[in-house]
């Protein structure tokens, strides 16, 4: 018999889940030294316009640019509840995992195999995998890798 885990948010509570302003601050102040800046747009319209701007994916609700080394997050789509704080640790964790691969590619291979190994008999893990391969696969594995670790 298999023992449901808890959920992320069961295991850290409202107070660390809490609202999205407090995860936007501590995802800046744990990215400071990174030089990676957080900008919340507060509408769909000009957060679309931003993202086309700076050469960014269309129909995304957040997005880590590397060139620019910013991420965009759209306001109006976290206040609807069409998204919710999690994007933000999402683009939070992409400059993360852009340092561990780039200074440490055996490492982050070690992860992805890992992960990969992990699906076959966890569910959430594959379910993750497909996610990561159903919206990113026409952009190649590495992409396809990142997302799914970030996503984790």
């Amino acid at each position: 018999m298999k023992v449901e885990k808890p959920t992320i948010e069961e295991r850290l509570g409202d107070e660390v889940m809490g609202d999205v302003d407090q995860k936007v601050q501590m995802a800046q102040s744990a990215l400071q030294a990174t030089g990676v800046k957080i900008n919340m747009i507060d509408n769909t319209a000009d957060f679309e316009a931003a993202v086309a701007e700076r050469k960014g994916p269309a129909g995304v609700e957040g997005v880590f640019l590397s060139d620019t080394g910013e991420i965009l997050i759209n306001k109006e789509l976290l206040a609807k509840g069409i998204a919710d704080g999690r994007v933000v640790w999402h683009e939070a964790s992409h400059p993360v995992i852009n340092i561990v691969r780039n200074t440490n590619s055996p490492l982050f291979d070690k992860v992805i195999a890992g992960m990969k190994e992990a699906a076959k008999t966890d569910k959430a893990v594959d379910a993750v995998l497909n996610w990561a391969n159903d919206n990113y696969g026409v952009e190649g594995e590495g992409v396809v890798n990142d997302e799914a670790v970030v996503e984790m």
